[in-house]
């Protein structure tokens, strides 16, 4: 049960009979298709690690106006952490602004996207229970890989919608039944201006140490319309508070052998003090430090790189189309009023981070910062696609965030978005006897190459059997603590390497920790079950696990 963590506002599911408060160009594009689209929406709760965060099938992607968790971080932090408050995909298709805005302080409500028409049963499941519908008790979840009630059925069996890990032994091949992160999410969305604009969006979330900081988004954007769009930029804003004072600064990092440009961008606060609006602070009610966060792009149309960055006062954010146009185009010489808030610095592309006194207000140390980042021009012909990605990342310092940066950037372009996961599943076939199992398995595992060592590191096969239709799998596990966290197997197979006993990183520091790594037992391919009984059902499950790099300075990266 994961409902209780999170939270979300129902105004936009209650302002269909209201007039939107903002004139012209803000207007709903079309109240009939936004009314019919609620049916379909859903949202996704990514929180298998540290830094937590609740998005839509409707182009926000992180607002915490419009529900929590919203780059919540760390896990234990309290209600008050959360440093996403405001962040969407913009596109721009030619003359037409496409973007999805949520903003309480302007009144604001926007969305050039929308949830794909039929999305309910078609992209997720549209039956309500408690696996599947997140805390308001009516918003339905998007398709989680690894909980199934969330899944669409297709002749009444739950199907994943979305794509499957990429074989990184074979590219451009995916693995069936695997996943990319410990957390996918898939959505698809559309334009609400009936340009015939198809978004496939990809959420990660990772609870293993090396990305349980960051957050991924891929996207594909695909053109089913009968039209060409030859002048494209792909953009995001991003209202990141490292605390809810105005003192933070703005900066940049070039991910390299990755990026010829600046790529990254993150934000850190003045004193590393967490402090509200008026200054006071939170004392007791934030727990560790302030975080340094931010955001990129991990992958570009047509490998552009980032083309535009642009940063202003909170207050001036956009939210008429023609000034995220010209924003994302590097338009210095619009004619819209008050254009240079957004421009910084003699290069047009990209604005001089020492220069954000120029947003300040109130005359204190940093700024109440919000930037724009984007890529472009590319075109987009009837029939195409073209592929793009963005991570969220944060640190306990500029050293953390950096660290993690480092890794959302090689994972993506080494390793698939993939982290180090076991080894590949055996397949595994039992034949039944008088009063006896025999099961067999192939040997698929034990060349499995981890996506981060690049190492085969298969250490072994646990056998475990169920006698109650798979409710118990053996004798409970205990961690540090005595919770119970797995099962007991029947047997177990390991290769003679001189490793084995308790996993290293087992004790207090590692609650989930407690594995047994073998008795150089040897590997075997078969086994023979004599404690059955002859017209009793009983259920297996083999699985696979490898050796861990081990460092004895930090057991988490066993």
């Amino acid at each position: 049960m994961i409902k209780h963590i999170l939270s979300l506002l129902l105004i936009p599911l209650m302002l269909y009979a209201q007039e939107p408060i903002k004139p012209g160009a803000h207007l709903l594009k079309n109240p009939e298709r936004w009314l019919h689209a609620v049916d379909d929406r859903a949202v996704g709760l990514l929180d298998k690690g540290e830094l937590s965060n609740l998005f839509t099938n409707y182009g926000i992607l992180t607002d915490f106006h419009l529900a929590n968790p919203a780059l919540h971080w760390p896990r234990a932090g309290s209600d008050v952490q959360h440093y996403g408050f405001g962040s969407g995909l913009i596109l721009v298709a030619d003359d037409q602004v496409i973007a999805s805005i949520y903003d309480q302080s302007s009144s604001a409500l926007d969305f050039g996207w929308e949830a794909y028409d039929g999305s309910l049963g078609m992209y997720h499941n549209d039956e309500r229970n408690d696996f599947n519908t997140s805390g308001d008790d009516i918003t339905p979840f998007l398709a989680f890989s690894d909980i199934r009630e969330t899944w669409p059925e297709q002749d009444g069996v739950s199907t994943w919608p979305g794509y499957f890990r990429e074989n990184l032994q074979v590219p451009g091949q995916y693995v069936e039944g695997e996943f990319t992160s410990d957390r996918d999410i898939f959505a698809v969305f559309q334009d609400v201006y009936g340009l015939g604009l198809r978004v496939h969006q990809t959420a990660y979330s990772y609870g293993r140490y090396y990305a349980e900081d960051l957050i991924i988004f891929r996207f594909r954007l695909f053109n089913d319309g009968d039209e060409s769009f030859d002048s494209c930029y792909v953009g995001y804003q991003a209202d990141l508070k490292p605390d809810f004072y105005a003192d933070d600064y703005i900066n940049y990092w070039q991910i390299e052998p990755y990026t010829e440009s600046p790529s990254f961008f993150y934000k850190w606060d003045h004193n590393g003090v967490a402090q509200r609006d008026d200054s006071s602070h939170f004392e007791d009610l934030w727990e560790g430090p302030v975080g340094w966060l931010g955001m990129g792009m991990l992958e570009t149309p047509d490998d552009l790189g980032i083309t535009s960055f642009h940063y202003y006062h909170d207050d001036y954010s956009p939210i008429e189309n023609e000034y995220f146009a010209a924003i994302l185009q590097n338009d210095t010489a619009s004619t819209l009023e008050d254009i240079d808030r957004y421009f910084h610095g003699d290069d047009p592309a990209f604005d001089d981070p020492a220069l954000w006194q120029e947003t300040d207000k109130d005359s204190l140390p940093g700024s109440e910062i919000t930037f724009t980042i984007g890529s472009g021009p590319f075109s987009l012909a009837p029939g195409d696609s073209i592929d793009f990605a963005i991570v969220y990342a944060i640190g306990a310092d500029s050293a953390a965030l950096r660290q993690n940066v480092d890794m959302a950037y090689f994972m993506a372009h080494e390793a698939s978005y993939q982290g180090s996961g076991p080894p590949a599943t055996p397949h595994l076939t039992a034949v039944p006897g008088d009063g006896l199992v025999k099961l067999f398995w192939d040997n698929r595992a034990e060349s499995s190459v981890d996506a981060i060592s690049n190492e085969v590191d298969f250490e072994g096969y646990r056998i475990y059997k169920s006698e109650d239709f798979g409710a118990t799998w053996g004798e409970p596990i205990t961690n540090f603590f005595g919770d119970e966290i797995g099962w007991q197997p029947i047997v177990q197979f390991d290769l003679a390497d001189s490793i084995t006993g308790l996993d290293p990183a087992y004790g207090a520091n590692f609650p989930t920790a407690n594995k047994w790594l073998g008795d150089d037992t040897g590997i075997q391919h078969s086994y023979t079950d004599t404690d059955v009984s002859n017209g009793l059902e009983v259920w297996y499950c083999i699985t696979a696990y490898d050796k861990g790099v081990f460092d004895p300075t930090d057991p988490s990266r066993t």
